[in-house]
């Protein structure tokens, strides 16, 4: 029989999760997607050690978490990572987005538009409520066993980066479902504040190096240090929600369109699609996230926003189509020129941001 080793955390959020099964309609506690927020969190731990093999880091990460045989002989692997949950059951909040969200807009184009709309369209429409994981009266136990003795201090990291940067559920990327984790017995979790060069470690890399690959493996780093900012405090979580919003919309506006032209523009490398205008190589299925991950955290009574780049190249398919119908365009230099600039401005900000050291 297998020895585990197990931590159990304390889980809630500190913005609304839209955290569904297979009933859409229906916010759920859930065990997968904790499951997949860490695997998510220990490539970036394990890339480094694999040199960023991606063909390294996952058979290290089948051994790990396990996989099911997908050809002939070949056999499948009982997963050494155990999550539980103390309780699966349904959300509770059932009015998002509702006061104080619907209460705080920015500009956009001239026209107040909820913040909540921005950063979560899809999940949230206007003047209508949508089942969540509440932000405020809800927490759940997540205790995490691992057999495997020297997988274990990989997996507690994970669980620490996690714990800074990472958000489940739809628009989680844009700070939704943005998770707490504290510990309840075993490792124990950092605050935001020892957040740093040094307890960050190996999981940082040169953002140029980053675009070398085309998957996300590392924090970005660049000569000031990580790629991280941090918004001026804020009692009030929602006044953050439209703090972050109003900075990812003016990153955006850093770089104009031309609304007739179906090349390649710079505004396409911060995320793809966009609603107009379409690259005409891309169309409208292409796709890839926007690389500034966006979250929420708690310091006390108080709220911050955190910024983060996790850099890579465009995906291997959507750059060869541009190189084949396009030439001319260097694609390289067009994302070193587009995030130089994006970083210079988010440095500039610094009334609303700090960058972590």
């Amino acid at each position: 029989m297998r020895a585990y080793t197990t931590n159990t955390y304390s889980v809630s959020f500190e913005t609304p999760a839209f955290l569904a099964g297979a009933n859409q309609q229906k916010a759920e506690w859930r065990t997968p997607p904790f499951k997949d927020l860490i695997r998510e969190w220990w490539r970036i731990v394990k890339a480094p050690e694999v040199d960023y093999n991606v063909n390294g880091l996952r058979e290290s990460e089948n051994r790990l978490f396990g996989h099911a045989a997908t050809s002939q002989g070949e056999v499948s692997g009982q997963s050494q990572v155990r999550l539980r949950l103390e309780q699966w059951r349904a959300g509770t909040e059932t009015d998002v987005p509702g006061p104080p969200l619907r209460e705080q807009k920015i500009n956009i184009g001239g026209f107040l538009s909820p913040a909540a709309l921005y950063l979560g369209y899809g999940p949230i429409q206007k003047n209508e409520s949508r089942p969540a994981i509440s932000n405020s009266n809800d927490s759940n136990k997540l205790t995490v066993s691992v057999s495997n003795e020297s997988s274990k201090e990989e997996v507690w990291r994970a669980i620490q980066l996690a714990a800074w940067f990472g958000s489940v559920g739809s628009r989680s990327r844009n700070s939704w479902g943005s998770l707490s984790i504290s510990c309840v017995s075993g490792q124990e979790i950092k605050s935001a504040s020892e957040m740093s060069s040094n307890t960050l470690g190996n999981c940082l890399r040169d953002w140029e190096d980053c675009l070398k690959l085309d998957w996300p493996h590392a924090i970005g780093k660049d000569t000031k240090g990580p790629l991280i900012w941090k918004t001026v405090p804020n009692g009030n979580w929602a006044q953050v929600i439209k703090d972050i919003a109003k900075l990812r919309y003016d990153v955006r506006q850093l770089f104009p369109l031309d609304l007739g032209s179906p090349n390649l523009q710079e505004r396409h490398i911060l995320a793809y699609p966009i609603k107009e205008p379409v690259v005409r190589v891309w169309g409208k299925t292409s796709r890839f996230p926007n690389q500034l991950r966006l979250k929420i955290i708690r310091e006390g009574a108080r709220f911050h926003g955190i910024i983060t780049h996790i850099p890579c190249a465009l995906p291997k398919e959507m750059a060869h189509k541009v190189e084949v119908s396009e030439p001319a365009v260097d694609l390289k230099a067009m994302q070193l020129r587009v995030w130089t600039k994006v970083h210079q401005y988010l440095d500039e900000q610094s009334s609303n941001l700090t960058r972590v050291v």
